[in-house]
C-alpha cells in the first residue's frame, strides 16, 4: 500500500508474521485490499 505510492526499495519489502496477521486481518474486515504477495527470485 504505501510502497506502492512512496515506491519499494529496490532489494524489496519483508513482513514479519504479525505483520501479515494484522494486514490479514485488516483485508478480511473489508479495510485495505488484499495483498498479491510475490516472493523473490534469485
Amino acid at each position: 500500500m504505501v510502497t506502492f505510492l512512496l515506491g519499494a526499495a529496490p532489494e524489496g519489502v519483508e513482513l514479519d508474521a504479525a505483520e501479515q496477521v494484522a494486514i490479514g486481518v485488516l483485508s478480511e474486515t473489508g479495510l485495505v485490499p488484499p495483498l498479491r504477495l510475490r516472493r523473490a527470485t534469485g
